[in-house]
């Protein structure tokens, strides 16, 4: 996703906040599936290996279902609603606020072994005026097989794969597992060819940021100790 803040053309499909310069990076592992032409890559996270996508109950814990489904890749068992509980202290049918957003990805869980782990983010939010990821860093992610957070303006889902151009890593595919879908589809993205069932990709206006236009609001990498 390219992180700018300037209003680039529609053919930058993601495009955010933070300024198109790279952050310096140390080389990674490649862990995940990458497949590359000279042009193009693809990281991903394979759907056969992502696991079971966890469907809001209620709709608006969409958030929570994706907090789960990551915690889960990372083998900390848990649902949705223990994530609820643990955030709020019961079981709240709410959505997030950006507050509780922000918070569900920076503290400390106990899952359904009894075992504690945390988690720590590192995010672009138009919510919060923050920048602190960019596209090397959403790819990077990736390579190393870890899923990311992203928001569109009412509703979370889980970043698991991204297409991007080798000259510069703009992101110009992206697509997701998404806890409100319940079959493969495309979304109508002339094309694309539908995706396993509960994975979609992103449309042109969940890549651009809100204060462009679009619907992005927020992207955060997700760490699991």
């Amino acid at each position: 996703m390219v992180l700018s803040t300037q209003i680039a053309t529609r053919r930058e499909l993601i495009r955010m906040a933070g300024g198109i310069a790279a952050a310096t990076m140390m080389p990674t592992r490649v862990l995940s599936e990458e497949s590359c032409t000279s042009v193009q890559c693809s990281a991903y996270i394979p759907s056969g290996q992502f696991g079971h996508i966890q469907q809001p109950l209620p709709s608006v814990w969409c958030w929570a279902a994706t907090i789960a489904m990551i915690c889960n890749w990372h083998g900390c068992r848990m649902d949705q609603s223990s994530v609820v509980r643990q955030c709020f202290g019961a079981y709240v049918n709410a959505p997030a606020d950006p507050f509780t957003l922000i918070d569900s990805i920076n503290r400390s869980y106990i899952d359904d072994a009894g075992r504690s782990f945390t988690l720590s983010s590192r995010v672009w939010s138009v919510l919060h005026g923050v920048t602190n990821l960019n596209n090397l860093g959403i790819i990077g992610e990736l390579k190393q097989r870890k899923p990311l957070v992203v928001c569109n303006t009412s509703h979370m889902m889980a970043l698991v794969g991204v297409s991007y151009l080798r000259v510069n890593g703009e992101i110009y595919e992206a697509w997701v597992a998404d806890p409100a879908v319940y079959g493969p589809v495309t979304h109508g993205i002339p094309g694309i060819q539908p995706l396993a069932s509960g994975f979609r990709y992103l449309m042109p206006a969940e890549m651009t940021p809100a204060p462009a236009g679009g619907a992005l609001m927020f992207v955060a990498a997700v760490d699991v100790v």
